[in-house]
């Protein structure tokens, strides 16, 4: 008799290896490489797609065209539909309204397959660039940068930087607005192109550029422009990064912090897997084996910690991190599954008609913050008891802010009605909200 396979709703497997969240949509891939970055034994398998409406629908091997190891989501941001998937094996395969439509490698694209093992294309970071261009690192040949712009894809020569490029492997890709592509490498730090003028930098070494480590595992650019660098022995910052370009010189910056008065590095250390930031520029940094930690734009403060002994997630080893900026969720792949977190933090609004504060009322047993949604970017934010005496105050730095119902750190304020009031950073736009707080 034949067998009759029954699944739940649910992703293809319990171990992604990398996701990627937009509104109300969440892709997951399986495919992995080792620390050490081998890709063997290959993993054929497919992807998964989850939509709030529809719920789950997973994507096989076959229909995939057979892309082994996929490792890697980009989303178009200009049309959620077409999605574009790193093989660390295969290539790069695009995908349009959930139908895989075509495998891209070395036999119809400018991406290079490796010299001692023909038709291994190992694709890994992308993104789009403001330009609606997609990058892509192209690891182990010299055309290590690639870019897809419309149909065709050009691969970018890194000898002159690194004359062993046989030897480097690329890890995560990012973009700022002026179209600069910044990505990482396995062993000579950071990699940086500027297309405009066809000229690529590298900044590496603990002595050179302040990095703890020049295997670089991941980056994100915040809201503000800096860029966040995560590596195998801690975190780095690059302030205004395109200076690299007049400045090949420039230092890496720590984050030092006092812990009972004494000053330390954040993170030092550890191995970071991924970094993603919120709506309020707050940043969520995944570890190798210490789970992850949520900290406050700046990095000086620790917000939260989870790991598997004080939350439910299922490993301390963090894939991938990405955050659907519409809903606040924050989604974590690890190896023994997917978990999500109902955060609060959402992208800016583009006016100040949805401003809303909740929970409302703050009622005696609720300990936790006021969250204050619906912000335009950079919107000056005060709260006031009900015969104007300010409390608090705070400009936002994405589209929510937290108040933890003190007047300005000192005390709980009283029972009473308390006004919002929220001005556009321009001027141009207020809004008046209240909250009922109860003691």
């Amino acid at each position: 008799k034949p067998i009759l396979q029954i699944l739940p709703d649910g992703p293809l497997r319990n171990d992604p290896f990398s996701i990627e969240a937009v509104p109300n949509e969440l892709w997951a891939v399986y495919g992995d490489y080792s620390n050490s970055f081998n890709p063997y034994p290959l993993k054929r398998r497919g992807l998964s797609h989850f939509q709030q409406e529809t719920g789950w629908n997973n994507i096989s091997y076959p229909e995939a065209l057979n892309a082994n190891n996929m490792v890697n989501i980009t989303i178009n941001p200009e049309n959620t539909e077409q999605v574009f998937i790193s093989s660390f094996n295969s290539g790069l395969l695009e995908i349009n309204e959930e139908i895989p439509t075509q495998l891209f490698d070395e036999t119809n694209s400018g991406l290079s397959d490796l010299p001692v093992n023909p038709t291994d294309v190992r694709i890994n970071g992308a993104a789009f660039d403001p330009n609606g261009n997609l990058w892509v690192t192209n690891t182990l040949v010299e055309n290590a940068l690639a870019r897809k712009s419309g149909n065709d894809i050009t691969g970018f020569s890194i000898k002159e930087i690194i004359p062993d490029f046989d030897e480097v492997i690329y890890t995560e890709l990012v973009t700022d607005r002026q179209g600069n592509v910044y990505f990482g490498s396995n062993s000579m730090g950071l990699l940086a192109y500027n297309p405009r003028i066809d000229m690529f930098v590298k900044i590496a070494g603990e002595e050179e550029a302040n990095l703890p480590s020049d295997d670089i595992r991941t980056l994100a650019l915040d809201n503000s422009g800096t860029l966040w660098i995560g590596t195998t022995a801690g975190l780095r910052l690059l302030y205004g990064p395109a200076q690299v370009f007049e400045n090949p010189e420039i230092q890496t910056n720590a984050i030092v912090i006092l812990e009972n008065d004494i000053p330390v590095e954040l993170l030092n250390e550890q191995s970071i897997q991924s970094i993603a930031v919120d709506g309020s520029n707050n940043k969520w940094v995944g570890t190798l084996s210490n789970g992850v930690f949520y900290f406050s734009s700046n990095g000086q403060e620790t917000l939260l910690q989870f790991n598997t002994s004080n939350s439910p997630l299922p490993s301390n080893t963090i894939n991938s991190i990405s955050i659907d900026n519409e809903s606040g969720e924050v989604y974590f792949a690890t190896p023994q599954g997917l978990v999500s977190y109902s955060g609060s933090a959402v992208a800016a609004a583009e006016n100040l008609k949805a401003v809303r504060a909740f929970p409302n009322p703050v009622r005696p047993q609720y300990t936790g913050p006021v969250t204050i949604d619906g912000l335009t970017e950079r919107a000056n934010v005060k709260i006031t008891d009900i015969t104007g005496n300010l409390v608090y105050e705070e400009v936002s730095e994405g589209g929510s802010i937290q108040w933890d119902t003190t007047a300005f750190g000192r005390h709980k304020v009283a029972s009473g009605v308390y006004m919002i009031l929220v001005t556009s950073s321009d001027a141009s736009e207020t809004k008046v909200a209240k909250i009922m707080i109860i003691r």
